[in-house]
Parts: structure tokens; sequence; C-alpha cells
């Protein structure tokens, strides 16, 4: 998964948040990823948006469900 990121292709992801809440991105771009500290910073296309999300909150990435 974060190597096809990495590819800086359009992607569509579900995540949760700290708090447990669930996020959709949509048509959103991976601009880097933190393997330390292992999160991903992605660029909403639509908004400009950025936000940071951690690799274990990641519960779908395109459609297919994610396990780690």
């Amino acid at each position: 998964m974060l190597q096809q990121m990495e590819k800086g292709d359009l992607f569509s992801m579900k995540y949760r948040t700290k708090g447990g809440e669930l996020n959709i991105a949509q048509d959103v771009v991976c601009t880097s990823i933190n393997h330390k500290n292992k999160t991903i910073n992605i660029k909403h296309l639509q908004s400009g948006e950025f936000r940071k999300v951690r690799h274990i909150l990641i519960i779908e990435y395109n459609k297919q469900q994610v396990y780690l």
C-alpha cells in the first residue's frame, strides 16, 4: 500500500482519527511518508487541505480492506 501511495497517483482511503472518528478521503495524493514515525501526509485535491495520517489507522485503500 505505501509503495503504491509513493507513486503519486490519486487514491481514496478510509481511516480513523485518534478519537475514533471515521474519515473518508477521496481524490487525494500522498505528499510524503515518514517511515520512522509511521505517518503519511496526504493532500485533498478538491479542497487543497493537507492531513497527517498514522499508517495503523488506515482501514481501507482504494476500496480494499487494509490489514496491518
